[in-house]
């Protein structure tokens, strides 16, 4: 059964692009969803680190638009 959500995983698939989102980056502790600063530091160090491409939402959607690959 081929349907719109398999057409867009199908694609999703294809750019090989991730997505990590973050609610909050503060020092606030009355919101359960912010990360602090250094700790989103250090995450951003380790996928770096790592061999992950850190890009902004433009980047991404200039790439797509552009029909490039992300790998």
């Amino acid at each position: 059964m081929h349907t719109k959500l398999t057409t867009m995983w199908g694609w999703w698939r294809g750019t090989r692009a991730r997505a990590l989102l973050y609610h909050s980056i503060a020092d606030d502790p009355p919101d359960p969803l912010a990360v602090p600063p250094d700790l989103f530091t250090q995450q951003i160090e380790w996928l770096v680190k790592n061999d992950f491409r850190v890009i902004s939402t433009e980047e991404l959607r200039k790439a797509i638009g552009q029909g490039l690959d992300l790998r």
